[in-house]
């Protein structure tokens, strides 16, 4: 297996993974199809159409890689500018060298990743920001913003349907980054339950 894509990218979207031990599975970037996603229940982030996959019969559909976060800050270099994962290896190359700066061994993450298509809400365009969110969740969507600007201004908006239900968040660099978005969730408001 070779999965290749965009550093920046990878860094964004990486920002969403979790590091709880318990749903280990979620502990990573799934390569699903073209498509990376992580998440960790709280955020999730999607970059559609943003990955070169090369497979062999019989190999993982759905591969999810751990991203550190040493392979974060080497991501995040304003010279990178893609990774290759081999199965045990990320790599990390730049526009001056054929060869990584950054290696670290990674292996894939045994588990199935969840189907993460059927948690993305449908929002309309004109929809607004309706729910409460943490300073912590919001402070993620921040970081995915200055990662994908890489030293420019990113805008972000926020959309959803109503108060309870997950938030999409979109992306502006001079446009609508339509291949690369998240989903947030809101907090509950005190009183309403589970």
């Amino acid at each position: 297996m070779k999965v290749q894509i965009d550093a920046k990218t990878l860094a964004a979207v990486a920002v969403a993974q979790s590091t709880e031990a318990t749903r280990y599975y979620l502990n990573g970037v799934c390569f699903d199809g073209a498509d990376a996603v992580a998440t960790d229940g709280h955020m999730l982030t999607v970059a559609l159409d943003a990955v070169e996959v090369e497979r062999q019969d019989g190999e993982d559909e759905s591969p999810i890689l751990p991203v550190s976060s040493k392979a974060v800050t080497a991501l995040k270099r304003r010279d990178a500018t893609h990774a290759i994962f081999d199965g045990s290896t990320l790599s990390v190359y730049s526009e001056r060298s054929e060869s990584p700066f950054y290696l670290e061994p990674s292996a894939v993450i045994d588990g199935t990743f969840p189907d993460w298509r059927r948690v993305v809400p449908e929002v309309p365009n004109d929809a607004t920001c309706s729910g409460m969110f943490g300073d912590a969740l919001l402070s993620r969507v921040a970081s995915t913003a200055k990662i994908l600007g890489a030293g420019k201004s990113v805008g972000v908006e926020l959309q959803g349907v109503d108060a309870s239900t997950g938030h999409r968040v979109r992306y502006y660099n001079g446009e609508l980054n339509v291949s690369f978005f998240s989903i947030v969730m809101p907090m509950r408001k005190p009183g309403s339950g589970s």
